[in-house]
């Protein structure tokens, strides 16, 4: 699982936004947190499969396969003979 994190003060959208997601910490599209909380089968994923970009990087979701840390977790984690990045 890859999460973002949006960085700064919430200005205008982003306060509709935080309203709608009922003020839980969020990157204006899915709540930070996402399935890192759900239960049920496969759940909760395991700490080493999950990667979060640091607010600095930038990252958004129309933007996130550009990112080499992607791949890079992704092709790991598809990879059952390699152990999961941290």
């Amino acid at each position: 699982m890859i999460r973002l994190h949006r960085s700064g003060e919430a200005e205008g959208g982003e306060q509709v936004m935080d309203k709608v997601f009922n003020e839980a910490e969020n990157d204006l599209v899915v709540p930070t947190l996402g399935v890192a909380n759900a239960t049920g089968p496969g759940f909760p994923i395991d700490a080493s499969r999950v990667f979060t970009f640091p607010s600095s990087a930038g990252a958004i979701h129309t933007t996130l396969f550009g990112f080499d840390e992607t791949s890079g977790h992704l092709l790991s984690w598809l990879d059952s003979r390699s152990p999961a990045r941290p």
